[in-house]
């Protein structure tokens, strides 16, 4: 039975935890009162200092409040300024509480139900407050999983705001805002048994009057079977009622039952008007599409890029709507001609650019009356003005427009216009969201792009924007949508279905999955369904992006069970690709062999955990032990060597094979090489013939480092010195750079340059990055100075496993992920999913890791920046001790030869087509346990030198379950 109970206090900050009949509880000190509210599984104490005195969880007695730490119940921030609450006085029903002389007073209502409070802020008077905190008080409790009582906040109205996500935690706040209206701001307050409190979760969302009502999301989500389902990304535009069933058919081979459907071909940003050539008849083609998906028990997705607007919508063209966002406004300092090519204006156009970038919150429009000009450049000088102007942009007409006219700049970002937030156009675009989702029988919605949100009034109300659409949309809707979006924050949780889907890595995928399985930890404290997307399958394209192994796949796979997350994939999986394409059918069959196990579910606890272990990879064997019919796994390693001269005299190198002896098995494959130093196609980026030009400097603590110009020598130009205080080589580096204004295009992404090295073993990485606007890629090259004397070095791939294992500001070592986990993320997209723009550099520096104690030096020649170039390698061989296996076979560049026993041995091609069958000559050498020598070895034929990387592929026992 639910009993309620109500009071009122009048504070400016914060509601606390508050439940039951207000009842004077004994003074906490002489003459102080308390005040005690309780239900039937807290009991909140305040006395009339405002400071909460208790906080007890009824069950054991125990007082959960930190009382080492300041307890006003309530803030105030008044003209910036935050003043705790200095007095709370008891007048009826009302608790008033006032901040110390800034006269800010507030009311607050405390209602108790069963096992939550609620705490609603009725009235505050507040001249020049900016927010109120309702309540604010630490807790002993850590907010984690394996408390034995958890507490939170839970924002219950678009008013509220709490900082974190609903979820056990360790302070209790939540906050109302004078733009926002202080009256009606509202937050339950729960603590509770830690195993109940997703249940009692469901009761307070259920009970919100102003809350979406979703059974499939927040509290519900790990409820519904859907959530963890696994999906694809139709991202071609062109599937029809006519192509469908296509996608049915290898959805199915796949073993994937969800078909996420994502817009701006097929249905137009913003007004979501279905493709007429995709779908000739409109609402009901589609209709048509998803009933033929829903026959075949799978479901649709709809994914929109939230509010933005694309720029052939008909709220842009041909007559631009009113309700168009701007960020300025400027005056037309004269009349303007319809063919006028410059727009002058009266005001300062300081902060205006024509830079423009996905991410970028800039555009190069502007609205004059119902014509749209783009600009190419800006004046900032007087007269100011927009220069090289196209006049009737995007379908609107020119026209000729009077001095004093008005003219405004548009938001844009993602290339996307944007709707006002508080103006009917924003309406408009939820309305129409809401009438596809609807009429066209979607079972989903992506809110991707709603990471933007921050384009409407900054980034300080980023939540309530993106809150706002999500809940405006949700309450439109006639089905509840699994949904996810792009950003999260805490009232995204009452709608949100699952969570995780990350953009692919173009490199490094298997660290990639590991930073990524990291942060997917935190869904279990959120009660989501974790979800371990979007992955891509990429060809061979050169040095970037890296190509889609089997082994990458298993390793997805794996960790999909082990944390029984499910996968998706945006790149790769098309109808045209897995019916003509050999190499996808392949990879597709380990998709489907892993998502049965994962749904099935007959993967055995001590298993599955196994599978999970970082640093570890495993393959699945076939068929299943006969004995038990359960899935059969194996430890497995790949361990890769790259070789970059590659002589008669062969290359060796020691491997480690932490299993049992075993014949060996290998991955060779052929590299790109690049023209020699001195070509005539060369270019020289950096000649360090001005040092102070490299005026970027970054260092870890206790380490310096200097730039200087070398004399006495045909090759330096350069000398880099580094030393370091701090013990330990791991994290100690250094970095000198300089940014290039304009960016340099380097459309010869091979490097070159002289080393001379002091045998040091530190790490030299000359690294390239792109500018923001062209998404910030960085690649790192590195070379390991354990050589004396001079040496040339050439760097062409992007480096990738090796980036986590050095310390990098930009890249923590892999043994301090966990710690760092909430923040993984802005890490992981610049080194390892941003395709570097390669026309567009911006920075050129030079990193130093790995740094001894008594200092380093190296000495460098120019950088030059090289073409790459195919090459090809004939019959390789590898040997260990007496033993060599030797490859009749010719390799060219993008080319691997994959051989795991004499006769399993196949050359693929850079689509992943099987391009040759092999049959190797000699003996198999076997790989003793423990350290083995390697020595590879390949004729080499005219035109530029090989390159190549080899991996020794070694398998453990079996795993079984005790």
């Amino acid at each position: 039975m639910r009993h309620h109970h109500a009071f009122i206090l009048a504070a400016v900050a914060f509601p606390l935890l508050c439940s039951g009949a207000a009842t004077a509880a004994p003074a906490n000190s002489a003459g102080a009162e308390t005040f005690q509210f309780d239900n039937d599984l807290a009991s909140i104490s305040v006395n009339e200092a405002g400071q909460m005195i208790a906080l007890i969880d009824r069950s054991s007695g125990t007082d959960y409040l930190d009382h080492s730490q300041p307890r006003p119940l309530a803030y105030a921030s008044v003209a910036g300024k935050t003043h705790p609450v200095t007095h709370a006085e008891k007048q009826d029903d009302r608790l008033r509480l006032t901040f110390g002389e800034t006269g800010a007073t507030a009311e607050l209502k405390v209602t108790a139900a069963e096992h939550y409070f609620v705490m609603e802020l009725l009235a505050a008077s507040a001249d020049h407050a900016h927010s109120i905190d309702l309540i604010n008080v630490p807790l002993t409790l850590k907010g984690i999983p394996n408390e034995a009582v958890a507490a939170c906040a839970m924002a219950l109205n678009l008013q509220t705001n709490v900082h974190i996500v609903p979820q056990p935690s360790g302070r209790l706040q939540a906050t109302a805002y004078a733009k926002l209206g202080f009256a009606g701001a509202k937050v339950a307050v729960v603590m509770c048994p830690q195993a109940r409190l997703r249940e009692v979760m469901k009761e307070v969302v259920s009970a919100a009057d102003e809350l979406p009502k979703t059974r499939i999301g927040g509290p519900w989500a790990l409820d519904s079977a859907a959530n963890q389902g696994s999906y694809i990304l139709e991202c071609t535009g062109n599937v029809g009622e006519e192509q469908i069933d296509r996608w049915i058919h290898m959805l199915h081979e796949l073993g994937i039952s969800q078909l996420d459907f994502h817009c701006g071909r097929s249905f137009r940003f913003g007004d979501y008007t279905p493709h007429p050539e995709v779908y000739p008849r409109g609402i009901a083609s589609v209709r048509a599409m998803t009933d033929k998906l829903h026959a075949a028990s799978m479901l649709a997705g709809f994914h929109t890029y939230a509010f933005f607007i694309a720029k052939d919508s008909p709220f842009v063209t041909p007559v631009p709507r009113e309700g168009l966002a701007f960020d300025a406004t400027y005056t037309l300092a004269e009349t303007l001609p319809a063919d006028a090519a410059t727009v002058p204006v009266l005001e300062s156009t300081a902060e205006a650019s024509a830079i423009t970038g996905f991410f970028i919150h800039n555009s190069v429009t502007l609205r004059i009356g119902d014509e749209l000009i783009i600009y190419k450049a800006v004046r900032k000088d007087t007269p100011f003005g927009f220069i090289e102007c196209q006049r009737g942009a995007y379908g609107t007409k020119p026209a000729v427009h009077p001095a004093g006219e008005k003219v405004y700049h548009l938001k844009e970002c993602f290339g996307l216009f944007v709707p006002d937030p508080d103006g009917p156009l924003w309406n408009d675009v939820i309305a129409r969201t809401a009438e596809v989702y609807n009429d066209g029988g979607f079972d989903m919605i992506y809110l991707d792009a709603l990471d933007g949100s921050n384009i409407h009034r900054g980034n300080e109300w980023a939540w309530y924007y993106g809150s706002k659409f999500a809940f405006e949309l949700a309450n439109r809707l006639k089905k509840p949508a699994i949904f996810e979006m792009s950003t999260f924050h805490h009232h995204l949780w009452y709608v949100r279905s699952r969570m995780g889907a990350w953009d692919c890595p173009a490199r490094a995928p298997k660290p990639f999955i590991e930073i990524h399985r990291i942060v997917n930890r935190s869904c279990r404290d959120m009660f989501l369904p974790a979800h371990l997307g979007w992955w891509a399958i990429f060809d061979w394209q050169g040095i970037q992006p890296e190509r889609t192994t089997p082994d990458v796949i298993e390793y997805l796979g794996t960790r999909c069970i082990a944390d029984g997350c499910g996968l998706s994939f945006p790149v790769g999986f098309t109808p045209d690709a897995y019916e003509n394409s050999p190499n996808i059918q392949r990879l597709g069959k380990i998709v489907r062999q892993y998502e049965d196990l994962r749904r099935a579910n007959t993967v055995p606890d001590p298993v599955r955990q196994r599978l999970g272990t970082r640093g570890e990879e495993f393959t699945l064997v076939t068929p299943a032990d006969p004995d038990t019919g359960l899935p059969v796994f194996r430890p497995i390693r790949y361990d890769k060597h790259k070789i970059t001269q590659i002589d008669t005299g062969g290359s060796t190198w020691t491997v480690a094979n932490h299993f049992g002896e075993q014949p060996i098995s290998l991955r060779i494959e052929a590299l790109l090489s690049a023209a020699e130093y001195d070509s005539p196609d060369s270019s020289i980026i950096e000649d360090f013939s001005e040092p102070a030009a490299f005026d970027q400097q970054r260092l870890a603590e206790g380490v310096t480092m200097r730039l200087d110009k070398a004399d006495g020598s045909d090759k330096a130009v350069a000398t880099l010195v580094s030393s370091r205080a701090a013990q330990g080589t791991a994290g100690s580096w250094a970095m000198v750079g300089r940014k290039h204004d304009p960016s340099i295009n380097l459309a010869n992404k091979g490097l070159g340059l002289w080393v001379h090295g002091d045998g040091s073993n530190a790490v030299l990485n000359v690294q390239i990055k792109s500018p923001a606007h062209a998404f910030g890629g960085v690649c790192d090259r590195y070379a390991r100075i354990d050589f004396q004397g001079w040496r040339y070095i050439e760097l062409i791939e992007p480096e990738s496993d090796d980036i986590v294992n050095h310390g990098w500001p930009y890249m923590p070592h892999r043994d301090e992920w966990a710690r760092i986990a909430t923040g993984l993320m802005g890490y992981a997209y610049p080194a390892f999913h941003y395709h570097v723009m390669y026309h567009q550099i911006e920075s050129v520096n030079l990193w130093y890791g790995d740094l001894p104690a008594d200092g380093t030096t190296c000495r460098l020649s120019p950088i030059k920046a090289l073409p790459l170039l195919h090459c090809r390698l004939s019959n390789p061989s590898v040997s260990i001790g007496g033993e060599t296996i030797t490859f009749p076979v010719e390799l060219e560049s993008g080319q691997y030869l994959e051989f795991r026993s004499p006769d399993d041995c196949q050359v693929i091609g850079p689509k992943g087509d099987v391009v040759a069958k092999v049959a190797p000559t000699g003996a198999v050498p076997r790989l003793a346990a423990g350290d083995n020598t390697i020595r590879f070895a390949a004729q080499t034929l005219t035109g530029p030198h090989p390159r190549a990387a080899v991996t020794v592929i070694s398998q453990g026992d079996p795993l079984r379950a005790p």
